[in-house]
């Protein structure tokens, strides 16, 4: 099952895996056989469980942030984690999260926005429920987002890659690509919106 008459060595242990369907990859990759195959000890290596918790059940029950068993996370493991890398991935990749994409900035540790120690509970996806401070500084350097810009949600300017890089696509349909020296940081806005009335898109205002 695993020798050949030509040597034996055994070459193929990763396809022996993947056609069991347990590839080694990450962490399972480099591990001694013998962590997982108790059995090794007798020259056999018996088929095991591949449920992960059946070998990182300790890691499941020390994990304290957040508590996985006062929670009561569901033991399969892969719903949140994935084996690529030497160790576990708890950033939430691997973990379906269509309904607001982990990128950018959003690519976090799981904990740092779901602080509750119960099964990760449904939080606020609005900007301002995080972001709260971002918020307010934006008021005070461009007061029009409590009256023009009200209406708009902050990702139709913002983005997860930052507050700083702002586009915002109405504008780019009058007014061209942001470029050379009207592309700046969200809070040059004011250069030209200095107040709360629209903006007339005339080069003489600004270059007379």
């Amino acid at each position: 099952r695993c020798h050949t008459p030509q040597s034996w060595l055994v070459k193929n242990i990763k396809p022996l895996h993947e056609q069991r369907g347990f590839p080694l990859v990450g962490a399972h990759g480099t591990a001694d056989c013998r962590q997982c195959h108790q059995s090794a000890s007798q020259y056999r290596f018996d088929q095991i469980n591949t449920e992960c918790y059946t070998c990182h059940k300790t890691e499941y029950r020390a994990t304290t942030q957040p508590n996985h068993t006062k929670a009561g996370y569901s033991t399969d493991c892969n719903l949140c984690h994935n084996m690529v890398g030497q160790s576990w991935s708890a950033t939430g990749n691997g973990f379906e999260h269509g309904f607001f994409p982990l990128v950018g900035g959003h690519n976090l540790a799981c904990n740092a926005c779901h602080t509750g120690q119960t099964v990760m509970q449904k939080i606020n996806p609005d900007c301002k429920s995080c972001h709260a401070s971002e918020y307010t500084r934006a008021i005070s350097a461009f007061p029009a987002h409590l009256t023009k810009i009200a209406k708009f949600a902050c990702n139709e300017c913002h983005s997860a890659n930052g507050w700083q890089a702002v586009r915002f696509k109405p504008h780019d349909a009058w007014f061209g690509i942001y470029s050379g020296n009207h592309k700046g940081a969200w809070d040059r806005c004011i250069d030209c919106h200095n107040n709360n009335s629209s903006y007339q898109a005339n080069c003489k205002r600004c270059h007379d």
